[in-house]
């Protein structure tokens, strides 16, 4: 045996194999580190890739490194499978070779391909495993399997060399050397094979020689060292260079766009000393416009052009990813080509940064060319805080331009605002004219009519104010984000919008004082059937626009349509609040009319006790919880069920929680309890409801009054009673037209409770 055999024969065996491995290890472990080094220091996609292709080979050798040990020890009883892993281990390699030295920048198309070749290779391989176990029966050299890989291996490594040198990156002719004799060694195993053997010595033989080559490829693209900043420009540029920034852009604000990219290209060129400065303009295209370019050697300025995402596709990512992009100049990416053939410039070393608003949102890319050096990470990080100054003056500028806008508005509905309460308040004159005016026989028809027409009006004219308010919140709530420049014109917005939400507040006040006057009205002649229609008609379309505010509130309280910042959920609470008090005040007026029906006219009905008191304190909820205060529940094991008219029952127990409520004061107490009257077993018995407070009781002087129609302007209020309205004489009406009796119990200093007394006619069930 000569010495090309013997050493061939110790590469393949124990212990000799063990020298193979770890020379082959450690070789892309240490390319894997310089990798990883310069990844680091200067991040760029040539990188990155670096080090996916380097961990890819680390892994194939950790992976074929314990197979060896698993055949060596016996654990899996197949002559095929060290054979056929280090075959498919090297086929990988070659792949993820080529891949690094031929490819270094992203391409979609390369990369797919990478993979699928990757992949059939796998497939080769559990075929061999699958058909090889069955019929190998000498060594595996010289097989049909053998003769294939080699002939696979062999035609990755020419179409390799083909594309390095038909592209030629940086480097290519170390890349060149290292498939050169990887080449070689395939070529030896097929014409000089190791017989009765399962492994290829001349391969690995050749891989000893061509892996240390890995070690350059973290180099590879380091052409050029960065020019380092000069001391004069560390010390007077950097600590200012914010404010300089700033105070440049704040003499230019009045300026065209065209002119202020002309000045910032210019400026960024001198500062940073590059060649070529370029603004890009995205658009809806997935194409980029050329807004400007600065050429500084021949100081002169280019504009237009357009560039597709299949034109830039690395810059392209980078810029939508809002990242910052290097390129050296030996780089093969298309982009460089690209940008020379648009610009009409020699390409140099690139450096690209995005321009951001506050928000993230992308307003245009800088794009900076040297042919003269590369590009440092601390120019990079320098353009990157110039770029994050740029974008928040811009967006700071566009805030201010809203903020006029929203000011201008608001003067507007200022103005508007005006105007209306000049309008309710001559109708208001003239609703007090007519009133004092009315002869005493006039028909309650004639007396209602301009009531009416005053009350519709409001409705109108409160409509439109809060469709505005609405407009103008929706618009405030777009500039929440502003920096801290515009923070006093927002409050001075802020302060504005919760006056003419509290001027919303009054208006509707004026409201509900017309459908009280209305009311009164009513009181004073019985109402025919006709004008009842009439009246709760005009109730019912009332409904629909208050429905709509109220849903359109609860949508932006959910906060499904953006968020919502403290002061803006503060005001919308306080609009919900305003619009359900408006609510229950026609619901009120409806009451009052159908309640003025004969008793008979309101049908009872079996209800279970339970289900009216559960909605009834659903629907108190929220008012005991705006003012904190407590509910304390005294109720039977088993309430019954009553004869009685549930939405009648339902709405005069929310009236007196109401009241309830209102009349105590924050932090205090409401008492609900319920008892069973029953003399005796065959005696259905009464149910007594109470509901007491802590509004201090009421004046006897007073008590005549409690279950009367209340009017601010011609009765002062109750003390000890939460109702200012008609919703005591609502309860009243209700409870006696189901055939019940109501009374109120006083102790002054203390509170009041109001008491429902129900006949029984069903047999008590067990309380939900």
């Amino acid at each position: 045996m000569n010495f090309y055999a013997q050493l061939l024969t110790i590469l393949t065996t124990p212990p000799g194999n063990l020298v193979y491995h770890l020379v082959i290890a450690f070789s892309v472990a240490w390319a894997f580190q310089g990798a990883l080094i310069a990844w680091r220091t200067q991040p760029s996609p040539q990188e990155r890739r670096l080090l996916t292709g380097l961990g890819v080979l680390l892994g194939l050798r950790l992976l074929l490194f314990a197979g060896a040990i698993v055949n060596a020890q016996g654990w899996i009883a197949s002559p095929v499978l060290l054979p056929a892993l280090d075959r498919m281990v090297t086929i990988v390699g070659i792949i993820a070779i080529v891949w690094m030295w031929a490819y270094p920048e992203p391409a979609r198309q390369v990369d797919a391909a990478t993979v699928l070749v990757g992949m059939f290779a796998g497939v080769v391989f559990l075929l061999n495993l699958t058909w090889g176990a069955s019929s190998q029966t000498t060594a595996y050299n010289q097989t049909g399997f053998d003769m294939g890989w080699e002939i696979f291996a062999l035609g990755l490594l020419i179409t390799g060399a083909f594309s390095l040198i038909v592209r030629r990156p940086n480097q290519w002719d170390i890349g060149l050397g290292m498939l050169a004799l990887s080449m070689a060694g395939h070529v030896a195993h097929l014409l000089v094979p190791i017989p009765q053997s399962d492994l290829p010595g001349a391969v690995r033989l050749a891989q000893i020689a061509a892996y240390p080559l890995l070690l350059t490829l973290p180099q590879r693209f380091v052409s050029q060292r960065p020019r380092m900043l000069t001391r004069q420009w560390q010390e007077e540029s950097r600590a200012h260079m914010t404010a300089t920034i700033e105070d440049w852009f704040a003499l230019q604000h009045d300026l065209p766009a065209e002119k202020q990219y002309r000045l910032l290209s210019r400026f960024l060129a001198r500062l940073l000393e590059a060649s070529v400065v370029s603004i890009l303009l995205p658009t809806a295209e997935e194409t980029w416009s050329i807004a400007c370019t600065y050429n500084a050697e021949e100081d002169a300025f280019h504009q237009g052009g357009n560039l597709s995402r299949q034109e830039i596709p690395i810059l392209h990512n980078a810029l939508k990813r809002k990242r910052p992009l290097r390129l050296p100049a030996s780089s093969t990416s298309v982009d460089l080509q690209t940008l020379g053939r648009t610009l009409r410039q020699p390409t140099g070393h690139l450096l690209a940064v995005p321009v951001t608003d506050t928000g993230h949102n992308l307003q245009w890319g800088v794009v900076l060319l040297s042919k003269e050096h590369s590009w440092s990470q601390e120019a990079q990080t320098l353009l990157v805080q110039i770029a994050q100054t740029l974008g928040i003056l811009q967006h700071t500028r566009a805030q201010a331009a809203q903020s006029e806008t929203l000011q201008a508005r608001l003067q507007e509905a200022e103005n508007q605002s005006t105007r209306l309460k000049i309008e309710l308040q001559r109708l208001k004159d003239a609703l007090e004219e007519t009133q004092k005016a009315r002869p005493q026989d006039s028909t309650p028809q004639a007396d209602l009519e301009p009531l009416l027409e005053a009350q519709e009006a409001a409705q109108t004219l409160i409509a439109q104010l809060q469709d505005e308010n609405r407009q103008l919140q929706a618009q405030l709530a777009t500039l929440k984000g502003a920096p801290p420049s515009g923070n006093g014109q927002i409050s001075q917005v802020e302060k504005e919008l919760r006056a003419a939400l509290s001027e919303v507040a009054r208006l509707q006040q004026l409201l509900s004082e017309s459908d009280r006057r209305a009311l009164l009205a009513q009181k004073s002649e019985p109402v025919a059937d006709e004008q009842r229609a009439a009246l709760t008609n005009i109730a019912q379309e009332l409904r629909q626009p208050m429905s709509s505010i109220l849903g359109y509130t609860d949508l932006l309280l959910g906060e499904s349509v953006g968020i919502l910042g403290a002061l803006q959920r503060k005001f919308l609470e306080r609009i919900k609040a305003s619009i359900e008090r408006m609510g229950a005040l026609i619901e009120d007026l409806i009451e009052v009319v159908t309640v003025g029906k004969p008793p008979e006219s309101i049908a009872n009905q079996r209800v279970a006790l339970s289900k009216v008191v559960d909605k009834a304190l659903a629907t108190t909820s929220n008012l005991m919880r705006e003012k904190n205060v407590a509910l304390r529940l005294d109720l039977p094991q088993e309430l019954p069920i009553v004869a009685a008219n549930q939405d009648s029952l339902q709405q005069a127990l929310i009236h007196l929680l109401q009241n309830a409520t209102s009349a105590t004061p924050a932090e205090g107490e409401v008492t609900f309890r319920i008892r069973l009257e029953q003399e005796t077993p065959d005696d259905p018995g009464f149910v007594l409801l109470q509901i007491s407070d802590q509004g201090g009781g009421i004046a006897p002087d007073d008590m005549p009054r409690v279950f009367s129609r209340l009017y601010r302007t011609e009765n002062a209020p109750i003390p000890g009673l939460g109702d200012t309205g008609v919703g005591l004489a609502v309860a009243k009406s209700l409870v006696e037209s189901i055939g019940g009796r109501i009374w109120v119990d006083s102790e002054e200093n203390v509170g009041s409770t109001f008491s429902i007394l129900l006949p029984l006619k069903e047999t008590p069930q067990r309380a939900s």
